[in-house]
């Protein structure tokens, strides 16, 4: 038994005989090393926690908030599935789901709204459906699906049919010493 599924089985016994604490789990996972040789550990918390040992699956109920390095995420329920004592997929659901993303190299942050998640561990990628809406600054996506692929802050959307088109809005930044725009052309 891996130590997050002791201390699980540790508090959710003492909650069990408690029923009226009001508790907030909060669970460190760590997954296998990535691509660039290092183990991110992954920090979970919700109001109520379900394991079960045989199939490797943990459900998170309630106020679930997952963060991994710069990369967090909130909804109302995320279903984590575990294989060889390290996470395989995140599932996760929310009315709105919210996933931020913070690059401290370029200051900004990379926000999406959507209804449906699925965390890739082994390959860092977030697959976002639903209603999605990234903004980065005044930048604008609006989808159906987008994939996030987090180590290399790439964002692919698409439709999640052929009836539905991607929208996007760029704030395109004029410089001051940029000359001004072609004869017909209004700012």
């Amino acid at each position: 038994m891996s130590i997050a599924n002791k201390l699980i089985s540790e508090v959710s016994a003492q909650a069990g005989t408690n029923p009226q604490c009001g508790l907030v789990l909060f669970v460190m996972l760590t997954i296998s090393p990535l691509a660039n040789g290092g183990d991110i550990p992954i920090y979970l918390r919700a109001q109520h926690i379900t394991v079960d040992q045989r199939t490797g699956l943990s459900t998170y109920h309630g106020k679930v908030q997952l963060k991994r390095g710069e990369f967090s995420f909130i909804a109302d329920k995320a279903i984590v599935k575990q294989h060889n004592s390290g996470i395989d997929t995140i599932r996760a659901f929310g009315k709105p789901l919210i996933v931020s993303k913070r690059n401290p190299r370029k200051n900004t942050l990379i926000t999406m709204n959507g209804q449906r998640l699925l965390y890739l561990a082994k390959s860092n990628r977030v697959i976002v459906t639903g209603k999605v809406t990234v903004r980065q600054d005044n930048d604008v996506i609006t989808s159906t699906k987008v994939t996030y692929h987090i180590d290399n802050d790439t964002i692919v959307a698409e439709g999640m049919d052929r009836s539905t088109r991607v929208k996007a809005a760029f704030q395109i930044k004029h410089l001051a010493t940029q000359s001004p725009p072609p004869q017909g052309i209004r700012k």
